[in-house]
């Protein structure tokens, strides 16, 4: 029986590589689920809730898998860095996936054998980077979840709208606050007060915390400064909330926007402060073209480089919410993708086991 070794740093990683773990199990594989140690990480609470048995263990002599996979975070690393070292040294194959573009830079250390991609901009931009990889396109293992909304967004605004009182008339921004830096965090909420100045609609805010924001005066803040602001944090499907909103609002590294796209919602990427970390220089170290990120590159979502820019792009899609929806469905198709050529896990599955066959090939 073949052992796969999974690592998983951060809830992301944990959403993507939990499907390919199963594929692997049905083809006869052991499973060992191991998580980083550190305080950040928050892929516990994906395993916990299916009930996955992990250790945080690193390497040990003992450990002798047939094949590493471990996902890429953009804080969460030394998991990731230390087991990808183990196999490296041992000739282990070593597998990195990719959710999010350009993490895999935040380990520069080391290299795996193979990185996983999402799609062909992923693979750009590592090529770019000119690690000695092969890379893989994909696709994105968590985002076939969406499949089963199409053609319903309608019925889950509605039935999202009554579960929180919210007009269906309503024009409703979703704000999806960062995980770590508090100064971005707090640049980005106060940036949203009184959202009713920028439009004669009706206009409902929803802060979103992000799950490793455990600041509740951060929290508070959020909850402060707007007519009409509902707390969302009961709501356990955050998918039905990007689907429900008029327009989301975020991190520029943040998944949510590129999961709105895909349904013709517009989205708007928080690009400031740029001092401290996260800034212009960090988004040319991971590898976006003049810092700009790809849903903004593609034109399929808008950048925001300051407050005041912010609010602009925010009062044009809520005064022309028709032609900036035209202008999302015009130009998301490349992240639409992403849910039109399903089987992602499986993808990735095959890479696992073609590795471990050229190695013995090598080996033989």
């Amino acid at each position: 029986m073949k052992t796969a070794y999974f690592v998983y740093c951060d809830i992301m990683t944990a959403k993507e590589l939990l499907p390919v773990a199963k594929v692997l199990e049905k083809r006869g594989f052991l499973i060992r689920h191991i998580v980083d140690q550190s305080k950040s990480e928050r892929a516990t609470t994906i395993l916990n809730k299916s009930n996955i048995l992990y250790t945080k263990e690193l390497p040990t002599q003992k450990d002798t898998p047939d094949v590493i996979i471990s996902g890429t975070s953009a804080v969460v690393t030394n998991a990731q860095i230390e087991w990808t070292k183990f196999g490296r040294d041992r000739g282990i194959p070593t597998i990195w996936f990719e959710d999010t573009y350009g993490t895999n830079r935040r380990a520069l250390s080391v290299s795996p054998d193979i990185i996983c991609v999402i799609d062909d901009i992923a693979s750009d931009m590592i090529n770019d980077t000119k690690r000695n990889v092969r890379v893989k396109v994909v696709g994105k293992p968590s985002f076939e979840g969406f499949i089963k909304y199409i053609d319903k967004t309608l019925e889950i605004r509605k039935n999202t709208c009554e579960k929180l009182n919210i007009s269906e008339n309503a024009f409703i921004v979703t704000l999806w606050s960062g995980g770590l830096y508090l100064n971005r965090i707090e640049a980005h909420i106060k940036a949203l007060y009184n959202l009713n100045e920028l439009t004669n609609r009706e206009v409902v805010y929803l802060p979103r915390m992000h799950p490793k924001l455990q600041d509740k005066p951060m929290f508070e803040l959020a909850l402060s400064n707007n007519l009409n602001v509902i707390d969302t944090s009961h709501l356990e499907n955050s998918d039905e909330l990007i689907l429900t909103s008029n327009v989301n609002v975020a991190e520029w590294s943040s998944n949510v926007m590129y999961a709105g796209v895909m349904f013709g919602i517009p989205s708007i990427m928080c690009l400031f402060p740029d001092h401290g970390p996260d800034n212009m220089q960090e988004r040319i170290k991971v590898g976006f073209k003049d810092g700009t990120p790809p849903l903004v590159m593609e034109k399929a979502g808008w950048g925001a480089n300051s407050p005041e820019n912010l609010r602009n792009i925010l009062s044009f899609i809520m005064n022309n919410e028709h032609k900036a929806i035209k202008q999302v469905k015009n130009n998301s198709s490349v992240f639409r993708k992403l849910i039109e050529n399903i089987g992602a896990a499986d993808r990735i599955a095959d890479v696992v086991e073609n590795s471990i066959r050229e190695r013995r090939e090598v080996l033989n």
